[in-house]
């Protein structure tokens, strides 16, 4: 989880696109390591001697060492800039910007069999938008930067088969079970499979405090029609943005 320190700011004379070193505080301001313990995540940004600008998240990973992990905006098309010989400030923000609009959107485009009453977590086959790179394989388990405080989760998915009965959606920390609740349960009772629903799920801000560890999260559902198999049908997708 990022840190929101007031009153930090340092200079650096690194050069290139490189982790920041960080060499003391401004007038008035105090200096990262005073505010942050290593291996924190926080916010940063770098103003150059030249002029250039860049706004991301790091990690703290050293004493006086800053990685630039995560570039969320910067006066090189939301690439690292590369820094020059001179003087930069490296400002970390006191409160979290959340405007920023970055992650990804993976789709069901294949049929996923629900067995009656049994927990399921989606499986995502196909990557629609990933603008971080975060996604090396498409798996149930969705990766939330560790940097990230709160997420944006959308979810459409359509539905077919036979029956009628309750439909269940949790989203969750990986490996748990629905009977965790999570962040988000949706009951939707005596669904008519054979109408082809559509269910539609919009959580805006929700806490990343909770995750385990290891920073995943999964999508899990449940029918209880009685039918053998209800299938997910293609269209269905999950647009995951981070919020800072």
């Amino acid at each position: 989880m990022a840190e929101y320190k007031s009153n930090v700011q340092e200079t650096s004379a690194t050069t290139g696109t490189g982790n920041l070193t960080l060499v003391g505080a401004t007038a008035g301001n105090r200096r990262v390591g005073d505010a942050v313990a290593v291996g924190k995540y926080i916010p940063y940004h770098i103003q150059a001697s030249d002029d250039q600008w860049e706004r991301g998240y790091g990690e703290y990973s050293a004493l006086d060492t800053l990685t630039r992990e995560f570039v969320m905006e910067s006066s090189n098309a939301g690439a690292l800039i590369t820094l020059p010989a001179g003087t930069h400030t490296v400002t970390l923000p006191p409160t979290p910007d959340l405007p920023v609009r970055r992650g990804y959107k993976l789709v069901v485009d294949d049929l996923l069999s629900l067995a009656d009453a049994v927990d399921t977590p989606l499986t995502f086959n196909w990557i629609y938008r990933d603008t971080e790179g975060l996604m090396g394989s498409l798996t149930k388990d969705l990766p939330v930067p560790a940097w990230c405080d709160f997420i944006r989760v959308e979810l459409l998915l359509h539905l077919q088969g036979t029956g009628t009965g309750d439909v269940e959606v949790v989203i969750t920390d990986s490996g748990a079970s629905m009977g965790d609740n999570g962040w988000m349960h949706r009951l939707y009772p005596a669904v008519d499979m054979t109408k082809n629903p559509t269910l539609h799920l919009v959580h805006h801000r929700m806490s990343t405090e909770y995750l385990d560890t290891d920073r995943f999260m999964n999508i899990m559902c449940k029918q209880s029609t009685g039918a053998v198999v209800t299938d997910i049908v293609n269209t269905g997708w999950v647009d995951v943005e981070f919020l800072g």
